[in-house]
């Protein structure tokens, strides 16, 4: 089964929200959202603007709730794995075996009171520490979560050559290179920005 919910850049993109000056993440979706609106164009930004923020469906005998951050707020609240009683409360009266979300751009799974909640990650802006592409994939009722390299220097040098500026470039390349945590976890093999 294949689908797509919208997440809170995805909106704000197709919405045209600017993005909100300030420092850190902020400043790099700041930075790259004109080059964003300039390289998608009217049937993408429609598309964008046309998905659900919430899918519920059921395969294979299990029911299945998809939000971006939360059956609460679905498009902006930011819960941790570790908020066990905030989950709690998000997912009383939630008819569903699996939960899936994203936002927090961390890949886990847990379960709580027989709902599982599963985050596949973030295929390119890591933030747990582990500068590989996160995703999962659910077969036969189990859930199991996956990590594939892929070429950083790629992206950042395709960030050059758009035009983004070099102060954001670099602070994408920590990311990139340390899954959002750049003085903890081993980065990935690669050069310098544009080699």
């Amino acid at each position: 089964a294949t689908c797509a919910i919208r997440g809170n850049h995805d909106h704000a993109v197709a919405q045209r929200v600017p993005a909100r000056d300030g420092s850190g993440l902020r400043s790099l979706a700041a930075a790259t959202r004109p080059y964003q609106l300039e390289f998608l164009d009217r049937l993408h930004l429609k598309y964008l603007s046309r998905l659900p923020i919430t899918q519920r469906f059921n395969l294979d005998g299990r029911n299945y709730c998809l939000v971006h951050a939360t059956p609460h707020d679905p498009m902006d609240e930011y819960l941790l794995p570790d908020q066990t009683s905030a989950w709690e409360t998000r997912l009383r009266g939630i008819e569903a075996d699996i939960v899936c979300v994203g936002h927090t751009h961390l890949q886990y799974l847990i379960e709580i009171n027989g709902i599982q909640v599963l985050n596949p990650g973030s295929v390119g802006q890591p933030r747990d520490g582990d500068w590989r592409c996160s995703y999962a994939i659910i077969q036969d009722g189990k859930v199991e979560l996956r990590r594939i390299e892929y070429d950083v220097d790629a992206t950042l040098r395709h960030m050059v050559e758009v035009g983004v500026d070099s102060q954001h470039v670099l602070q994408a390349a920590s990311m990139l290179r340390t899954g959002g945590r750049p003085s903890q976890y081993k980065t990935p093999p690669g050069g310098e920005i544009g080699q």
